[in-house]
């Protein structure tokens, strides 16, 4: 089942897509979905009917709710704050965690593109809340949006869970030499984590909303080793 609902983010109201799979017997796993640039569109529609119809819960929260309708996507990117965010990501955990149909341990994070890199900030900002966190071509990880403070690059100690990210080998943002640092310091840092790196593909190679960035063979790759990631990580306890 797939719909829009209205969530409370910092004081102010919030569009958010909610996916929930069919004929659910017994809580079932979640993921707070971030939005890539284009904010909640048809790619992210797909995404979470995708995870709906393998048993995962998703929640996509709209990181431009307090941007006037005049701004278009493209531009609002660069008007995000990190400190709202936390609250966005805040708003739609909370939504998870009421729901009766949602096992509250084992909610993860997800996102593309821009959606990448406030997956991280959502890992970052609520490390005991999430067991998972899958991150495709997040870039802009070392700095802070929105004004001073550090970066989630900066914040990664606290991170409890293992992560998977995806990245195309032909990308500037994230770089290789960027992935490679992000890699480094996770290893560091001892989080368990596995990346997975495509030639021929740059970044968003996995949004079919973009014909001249989406690579198809590396797209379907990429989210075939995410579902078994997340077949794995989000188990049931034994």
């Amino acid at each position: 089942m797939i719909r829009f609902t209205t969530l409370t983010a910092g004081g102010a109201p919030m569009t958010a897509l909610v996916g929930l799979p069919d004929n659910t017997d017994k809580p079932c796993p979640a993921l707070v979905l971030m939005p890539h640039r284009n904010g909640i569109d048809r790619y992210t529609i797909d995404r979470v009917e995708r995870l709906a119809a393998e048993g995962i819960a998703s929640v996509a929260p709209d990181v431009y709710h307090r941007q006037p309708m005049t701004v278009p996507t493209t531009a609002g990117k660069d008007q995000l704050d990190d400190n709202e965010i936390e609250a966005d990501i805040g708003a739609a955990l909370a939504f998870l965690k009421a729901d009766a149909r949602v096992d509250n341990g084992r909610i993860g994070m997800m996102g593309h593109c821009q959606g990448g890199r406030t997956a991280l900030v959502g890992l970052v900002t609520y490390p005991d809340d999430f067991c998972v966190g899958c991150i495709y071509y997040g870039g802009s990880i070392f700095k802070r949006m929105g004004g001073p403070g550090p970066a989630p690059f900066d914040r990664m100690g606290v991170i409890g869970c293992p992560i998977a990210g995806f990245f195309g080998n032909e990308d500037q943002n994230p770089s290789p030499a960027d992935v490679d640092r992000f890699d480094a310091e996770l290893t560091r840092l001892n989080i368990p984590h596995e990346f997975h790196r495509y030639d021929g593909a740059g970044h968003a190679f996995q949004d079919f909303t973009d014909k001249r960035r989406s690579r198809e063979p590396q797209g379907a790759q990429a989210w075939e080793t995410t579902l078994e990631f997340l077949r794995r990580e989000l188990r049931p306890a034994a």
